[in-house]
């Protein structure tokens, strides 16, 4: 059996850890930030106001009635509720916005997830604040449901659905329909961007974590309407979502968009009730809340205060009737044969008797593998080699030439340079100088936020170099998988080839945890460069691996 409380007890774990990020002095100016960089190391000169996210964590720990709750109805939480409150109506920006990265930024993601986790606070709280501050925070609220009310965002779609919450809920306050209205525009967008396989875009393709993310939010604005639309949406992502966890619970990797690993638990504990495709995911979630170190235990003290409170709100919404199936829901699963094969987002699924196989061929052949007889997992980012003095990878989303066949994939295009960026004390100074002045434009600012997107996530080239993967997954008993990869360079240019990494090549914040263990890659370094090398590996049954480096 494994009850609800499996949400409860990592948030409760946490507390503390979360307590700590919180300026607890009455006589600071800053007394309700949960920026310990900001308010206590001095690093930043601004408050990120998505850390606010996290008064609605403390909220529910407020309210939460558990014996191993010592947080239920205490004073001094309530306290720290109130500091939080109107810390964050006090960093709003003039024209409604609120900032995550930078000063001046005008985010929409922050404007719409603080928003809802600060409105969920006073639908479930407003009764226990002083009048004056309960105004205070409602104004505020309503200055930021304005300024979304008029702007969508198409690129990372996680953060439109994120948007209409919010709004609904500033309808719930109010009463003032043009939230309600705007919520609804913004649920229109959702079922025009909607990809006919189920998933959102996430800067090109699918990503799980955000689309776990996407639906939690799809989820909570459901439970409010009823809204048949919603349900449609919600059901063909959890169609396509259940295809990406693995056997041995992880979800997601190096072949999505964004390489994210987790699943956001609430969405999938209310839709429980209604879908079988949500009953599965909910199980595995409970299951490595119980088995593994996971989320939200791996996430780091940013994401604790973006994301802590869903756990405790599954624990409020959880399923009675799964706690005695979650076993049964997962071998279920994984003992039907299926093959699935995604052509929009270019992942192909393969589940049988001897492992469960993702590849994207988006992203190079990108792959994660699983062996149901040894346990074992493996990862491969895709082909990586350096070339004069840069790094270049196949694993980047592209369009790619290529063929899938009843037992094997074939994929080819350009490797991409790897971009590597960090931020420099004169970058630094000039982007705050910039957005100190010119920055302070709402228009200006929104314009150069567009710009570090591509700049900083999606932007980079690709070579002259070219790559080649044969795939073969049904091949005798002793194989899983056999795989031939070559690079072709224009000149002999390649010092450096390396296979078989679980690597990261995009800038996401919400990626990168350590969540399993990997293999070593490998790594074959030439003294004199090559213009082309060739490789064939093979990954047998029982944690055997064979290279064959041709050149």
């Amino acid at each position: 059996m494994i009850s609800r409380d499996v949400y409860l007890n990592p948030i409760l774990k946490n507390a503390p850890r979360l307590l700590g990020l919180l300026n607890r002095n009455v006589s600071s100016s800053s007394y309700g930030s949960f920026d310990r960089e900001f308010w206590h190391y001095n690093t930043v000169d601004f408050s990120c106001a998505r850390k606010q996210e996290a008064v609605l964590t403390l909220t529910l720990l407020y309210l939460i009635k558990h014996e191993k709750n010592r947080y239920y109805q205490s004073s001094e939480i309530l306290d720290y509720i109130r500091a939080a409150l109107m810390f964050w109506a006090r960093i709003q920006n003039a024209n409604g916005s609120f900032n995550e990265w930078y000063p001046n930024e005008n985010s929409f993601v922050v404007t719409s997830f603080s928003t809802y986790a600060v409105s969920e606070s006073m639908l479930l709280i407003r009764d226990k604040l002083p009048a004056n501050e309960c105004q205070k925070v409602i104004e505020a609220l309503l200055k930021a449901g304005d300024w979304l009310v008029s702007r969508n965002e198409t690129r990372v779609m996680n953060q439109q659905t994120g948007a209409a919450i919010a709004l609904l809920n500033l309808y719930l306050l109010a009463g003032n329909t043009k939230y309600r209205d705007s919520a609804r525009d913004k649920i229109s967008l959702l079922i025009q961007r909607q990809s006919d396989e189920g998933w959102f875009i996430e800067y090109g393709g699918p990503d799980i974590g955000y689309l776990s993310l996407a639906i939690d939010y799809l989820c909570k604005y459901y439970t409010k309407t009823e809204d048949a639309q919603v349900k449609e949406i919600i059901d063909r992502s959890l169609g396509f979502i259940k295809y990406f966890i693995q056997p041995n619970l992880i979800a997601g990797g190096e072949y999505t968009s964004r390489n994210t690993e987790y699943l956001i638990p609430h969405g999938f504990e209310i839709f429980s009730k209604l879908n079988e495709n949500a009953q599965f995911i909910a199980s595995v979630i409970r299951k490595t809340l119980v088995t593994t170190n996971s989320f939200p235990d791996l996430f780091d003290d940013r994401y604790l205060t973006y994301v802590g409170y869903t756990w405790l709100q599954a624990f409020l919404d959880a399923n009675p009737k799964l706690s005695e199936t979650v076993d049964k829901k997962i071998n279920e699963h994984f003992e039907k044969p299926f093959r699935k094969h995604f052509k929009e987002s270019g992942l192909l699924v393969v589940n049988d008797e001897r492992k469960h196989l993702v590849v994207n061929m988006k992203k190079g052949g990108s792959f994660r593998l699983f062996d149901k007889k040894s346990g074992r997992a493996y990862s491969d980012s895709g082909i990586l080699v350096y070339s004069e003095n840069k790094w270049f990878t196949s694993g980047w989303l592209a369009d790619f030439q290529g063929d899938v066949g009843d037992d094997s994939i074939t994929v080819s295009g350009n490797m991409w340079e790897v971009p590597d960026k960090t931020l420099t004390p004169l970058s630094n100074v000039l982007l705050r100088l910039f957005q100190m002045t010119f920055g302070r434009s709402s228009f200006i600012s929104l314009w150069i936020k567009e710009r570090l997107r591509d700049l900083l996530i999606t932007k980079t080239k690709p070579s002259g170099m070219r790559y080649n993967r044969a795939m073969h997954f049904n091949g005798d008993s002793g194989e899983l998988l056999r795989i031939r990869d070559s690079v072709q360079a224009v000149k002999s240019s390649i010092s450096s080839f390396s296979i078989f990494a679980k690597d990261t090549y995009i800038y996401v914040p919400s990626s990168r945890y350590y969540v399993d263990m990997k293999g070593s890659r490998l790594q074959k370094e030439y003294r004199d460069p090559v213009s082309s090398v060739e490789v064939e590996w093979i990954i047998n049954r029982e944690s055997k691996i064979d290279f064959h480096v041709n050149k």
